[in-house]
């Protein structure tokens, strides 16, 4: 079935083909590819530092690791011996806004009488006009209309990072940094009454003694169109309140008949010293 996990079982003279060492191969590159994907999102994990001077037709790219939306581990080795990467240059013809881009690749090299006997990771870097599919985006090159860099821009190169499941509106979740820790939650606030509603508050503790106070974010949405709705109307109705070191309450309350039901988002974060995880 294409559904079963399956790896190899050995015993003593069993008779192994080329089929079950690759089946062994497989079997962990999938597993550990699939851990990734499920973990972390598609992104630049570390280095692949894009660099370039004004003027050049040349661009550099550090040594460093990035995932792509298959998981896939897209590494690219700095030189024997320690020296740097080696510029890139820029191939003619391209001017204007492009993208520098990471992909996985792979080759079969080292040949022999009997055929290639290694399977090679080459990541593949390329200039585009528009990010390919599968790619991770390091920044991009404004060239003029010789092919030369006029500026270099990385805010929009994509980075790794965790995912977090979403389980309800007392969703915590928390990040331990070595000695320091990050929580954050978010979730909605419903009020569904027709009548005023004096007060109404959830409690939200944070995991552990914060250094400082969480910032807490909270804005108001209607649930469906509704002509009627003006955000001014209810500003404020609902806040964040009580806020301490190690909770805070989201608050509905306002003295303004609602005419359906509407919703407050909240999203929080606080960061401190690890101390113990109470749950929320």
């Amino acid at each position: 079935m294409a559904d079963e996990i399956k790896r190899l079982n050995y015993f003593e003279g069993q008779l192994l083909s080329a089929a079950d060492l690759q089946a062994e191969q497989e079997y962990h590159v999938h597993q550990r590819r699939r851990g990734n994907r499920v973990a972390l999102s598609p992104g630049v994990v570390e280095g692949l530092e894009l660099s370039g001077t004004a003027g050049q037709q040349q661009f550099t790219v550090s040594p460093g690791l990035a995932l792509d939306q298959l998981g896939r581990e897209i590494i690219l080795l700095p030189p024997a011996g320690g020296a740097p990467l080696p510029a890139r240059p820029i191939p003619p013809g391209l001017t204007d806004l492009v993208h520098v881009v990471i992909r996985y690749g792979e080759a079969l090299t080292d040949p022999s009488p009997a055929g290639d006997t290694r399977i090679t990771e080459q990541p593949q870097i390329e200039l585009q006009v528009a990010p390919p599919p599968g790619s991770v985006l390091l920044g991009r090159l404004n060239l003029d209309v010789s092919g030369r860099i006029l500026a270099l821009d990385t805010e929009l190169r994509s980075s790794s990072a965790l995912r977090l499941p979403q389980r309800s509106n007392r969703l915590r979740q928390h990040l331990r940094l070595g000695p320091v820790q990050m929580a954050w939650g978010r979730g909605t606030l419903r009020v569904t009454n027709l009548q005023p509603v004096v007060a109404e508050s959830i409690v939200f503790p944070v995991p552990f003694a914060a250094e400082s106070l969480p910032a807490v974010t909270v804005s108001l949405e209607p649930p469906g169109d509704d002509p009627d709705f003006t955000p001014d109307q209810f500003r404020g109705a609902f806040v964040a309140s009580n806020v301490t070191r190690d909770r805070f309450s989201v608050t509905y309350s306002t003295v303004n008949p609602l005419r359906g039901g509407y919703e407050a988002s909240y999203s929080w974060m606080a960061i401190g010293a690890w101390t113990s995880d109470r749950e929320a």
